[in-house]
């Protein structure tokens, strides 16, 4: 044998011996043998959400932060010149606050339908809305999944799979069949089509995956409550105590501990005998504070946003501004309007414009622009108007914009950092150049005096 082959020999006996001792790769392996009990994992009852949504502080943010935010500055027509559409929306059908309501219905339990009683000569509410005849909207109501039964799915075209006809109850009694052309449908969590099936038709409660880690940060705070009580533990040393209790002498031991608690409480003194001696223990938290930003960052992370929107800790400072968490969650915000919000508002706005009793244009003449959720400050939007000056000046030094069209931009109807200029305007533009350029024809000489 030789010294290589003996090194390697006495390795890999040594390699053996540690993975009999860890299980590493062998049977007890942790890697090998974790897997997930699939047996565990039900269904949310109504009963578990409503203690999550209703008793759970965080639970019940974590439920509400979107739509709340998406619903908190709303939103703008274009070719709403005269802001009927707005007036309608907000006034009248109170459309921020139900879209608010039915998003943070559809977070906690799985989805949410909001039911629009349009008159279009209809009574029975299965059949589907005719945009011909409509005259008003009479009024709206929200359903949440628990009260929603799909009764009838699309079986071809493009909403092929999609709910068809719902039938809705109500809390106090009461039920009725509606056709989607009806409502506006608001999914839960993304989900896969086999759990889609199991949830007839919806998606998935918020809860279902962030409740256990808004549970463990509930138990964490709860713990950290529980060592902040026994923070300070008072300590009697009392002579001859073990001797007292053992001839049953307990009694006259309570009365003195009471005695002695009685006395501090009233003159904030403490009369003790000169055998006996008080003093207080008091408990180490070192690191109570670290433990629970890491269960609140663990939740926020499930939850997909910052922990400090989540927890709605504040940023440290007089002077502080928003920092990237929350701008980056104010993204968020902005692609949850567009993806979740944007199709179930412009149904509503079709079936506005298509109502006689309101006199809207149609409803492609609308375009919805969603307000920005944080506006700059005085300093950074005069820093910011300074800077598109400069950039105007420059436009017009090289003739690319005149003044009238940077008063056009800049100044009408409000301060606009938008700069377009129509083809027309263009042409006369390059019209007047033309004519500027074209060299004038020298005056006849031939007439002059004979």
């Amino acid at each position: 044998m030789t010294i290589k082959s003996g090194v390697l020999d006495a390795l890999q006996r040594v390699d053996g011996w540690m993975n009999l001792l860890t299980g590493l790769g062998g049977k007890r392996s942790a890697t090998k043998n974790t897997k997930i009990d699939v047996s565990e994992q039900t269904a949310l009852s109504q009963a578990e959400v409503d203690v999550l949504f209703c008793d759970d502080g965080i639970g019940r943010r974590a439920a509400r932060l979107f739509p709340q935010h998406a619903t908190r500055k709303w939103c703008q027509f274009s070719g709403d010149e005269d802001s009927k559409l707005d007036k309608l929306l907000r006034r009248k059908l109170k459309a921020p606050s139900v879209f608010r309501k039915a998003l943070t219905k559809a977070r906690s339990s799985g989805g949410s339908i909001v039911v629009m009683y349009v008159n279009d000569g209809n009574t029975d509410m299965k059949v589907p809305l005719n945009y011909k005849t409509c005259v008003s909207i009479e009024g709206t109501e929200v359903f949440e999944r628990d009260y929603i039964q799909v009764q009838k799915f699309y079986e071809s075209g493009m909403k092929a799979g999609t709910p068809e006809i719902f039938t809705c109850w109500r809390w106090n009694g009461g039920s009725k069949d509606i056709h989607e052309s009806r409502c506006l449908f608001f999914d839960g969590e993304e989900v896969t089509e086999s759990r889609r099936m199991q949830n007839n038709g919806f998606g998935d409660s918020l809860y279902r995956s962030t409740g256990s880690s808004l549970r463990g940060l509930g138990t964490a705070y709860a713990t950290a409550e529980g060592i902040l009580n026994q923070f300070v533990t008072p300590v009697m040393k009392v002579n001859g105590l073990a001797n007292a209790i053992a001839t049953g002498q307990e009694e006259e031991i309570k009365k003195r501990v009471e005695i002695m608690a009685l006395s501090r409480s009233m003159i904030n003194a403490l009369i003790i005998d000169s055998e006996e001696e008080w003093t207080t223990h008091t408990a180490a938290i070192t690191g109570l504070a670290d433990m629970l930003d890491r269960f609140g960052n663990y939740a926020a992370a499930v939850n997909g946003v910052p922990a400090k929107i989540l927890l709605g800790t504040q940023s440290a400072g007089l002077g502080a501004k928003d920092d990237a968490d929350t701008r980056n969650f104010h993204e968020q915000v902005n692609a949850y309007q567009v993806e979740e919000m944007e199709d179930e508002l412009l149904k509503l706005i079709g079936v506005c414009c298509a109502c006689k009793a309101y006199g809207l244009k149609d409803a492609d003449d609308y375009e919805i622009n969603w307000l920005p959720l944080s506006l700059p400050s005085d300093k950074e939007g005069s820093e910011a108007r300074k800077a598109q000056a400069e950039t105007d000046q420059i436009y017009a030094s090289m003739n690319v914009l005149t003044p009238e069209e940077i008063r056009e931009n800049r100044f009408k109807g409000g301060y606009s950092f938008t700069t377009s200029v129509s083809d027309d305007v263009d042409a006369a533009r390059l019209l007047d150049k033309d004519m500027q350029e074209e060299p004038e024809e020298p005056e006849d000489s031939a007439g002059g005096e004979e």
